[in-house]
């Protein structure tokens, strides 16, 4: 068959990626279900981003893995099923306790907050204090029966830190799976089909490391900013293997300009989580020859006739369904056109 491609562009360098791309990865897929325990243990690693760069970074590892995940697993969800996370923190540093200043602190303290699950807040508590230097907790998450399928994410939210430890990649996709009981409708059953269209769920990344200069009480930090103002003892040891790509830019799943590739005349799932940074994001198709219709939008389906879009746009922790089908073959970028986070925010963009 003949078949498309599309690019990932990062918002500075527009439309810029090198036409030997590497194709799109899957993150490691970890499926919560009844009776089992997803190990997750916070500490300090160096991550990579192919080709681009180097760096040393708090990090979610998984399931005994010594090898930091940035960004985090894809975590699968089940109605009716309990799932639970363990989460222990090895950070090295000094404990948190119940303070809660207007500042940034803790940057070793951990809490993890999940979006679209509906869940007991107890549940999904975030004023849950995971402490450095062993400090654990269990997670249990009691999914109704009546829960429905949805593209969701979980990150870091220990407020204090929650920027500093989300703008270091802790943060993943959270996939509720439909129940075993329910039946998609015929269109909707083929789209979210893995294995016939195999185009892996998309975490959006932003990576601001250094030199942004926004400041201020109400300005954005950049990470390299971040740390400068806590008590930190992991430093970023910024190793740049691309010199030119400069450090305001997006990875997907880990990776810069990454390629998908679609069938002619196929429509195709594309499952997408703005997973933090400073900016909001919108991206472009630059081909009339692409439809995009919205199927879901922060895991809440969209009903007939789906709404048609020339561009998506995300602010930080939004997620989007997308479906996109191309009449003609041929290679297309995908624009990605950024602005910076509302001045009136806090400078802790998550908090």
């Amino acid at each position: 068959m003949m078949s498309t491609a599309k690019r990932w562009a990062a918002p500075i360098l527009m439309m810029t990626a090198a036409t030997d791309a590497a194709s799109l990865r899957e993150l490691d897929v970890i499926d919560c279900t009844d009776g089992e325990v997803v190990d997750i243990e916070i500490k300090a690693g160096t991550v990579s981003v192919e080709d681009v760069m180097t760096f040393d970074t708090r990090a979610y590892h998984f399931q005994g893995s010594d090898t930091p995940s940035v960004p985090g697993a894809t975590i699968k969800m089940h109605p009716g099923q309990v799932c639970t996370l363990r989460v222990t923190n090895n950070l090295v540093g000094s404990a948190c306790g119940d303070v809660h200043l207007n500042e940034f602190h803790c940057p070793d303290t951990h809490t993890l907050h999940t979006h679209g699950l509906h869940v007991s807040p107890l549940d999904d508590n975030i004023n849950t204090h995971i402490e450095p230097n062993g400090g654990t907790h269990d997670y249990v998450y009691h999914l109704p029966e009546e829960h429905l399928m949805g593209t969701h994410w979980y990150h870091a939210h220990h407020h204090g830190s929650t920027s500093m430890q989300v703008g270091s990649g802790m943060a993943g996709m959270l996939l509720v799976e439909p129940h075993e009981s329910y039946s998609l409708p015929s269109d909707l059953e083929e789209l979210y089909n893995d294995e016939v269209h195999g185009v892996p769920p998309m975490l959006l990344f932003h990576h601001q490391l250094t030199s942004f200069g926004g400041g201020g009480l109400f300005g954005w930090l950049s990470q390299e900013e971040l740390l400068e103002q806590t008590e930190n003892n992991v430093p970023l040891n910024l190793n740049l293997l691309d010199p030119t790509l400069g450090l305001d830019f997006y990875s997907v799943n880990g990776q810069y300009n990454p390629t998908v590739t679609l069938t002619q005349n196929v429509a195709t799932l594309l499952r997408m989580v703005h997973g933090g940074g400073n900016k909001h994001v919108t991206l472009t198709v630059n081909s009339d020859s692409c439809t995009l219709l919205l199927i879901a939008r922060d895991g809440v389906f969209h009903s007939l006739p789906y709404l048609e879009l020339q561009s998506i746009h995300f602010i930080q922790g939004t997620r989007a369904d997308v479906a996109i089908r191309c009449t003609e073959s041929g290679t297309f970028s995908v624009s990605s056109s950024s602005t910076e986070g509302l001045q009136v925010e806090s400078s802790n963009g998550h908090d």
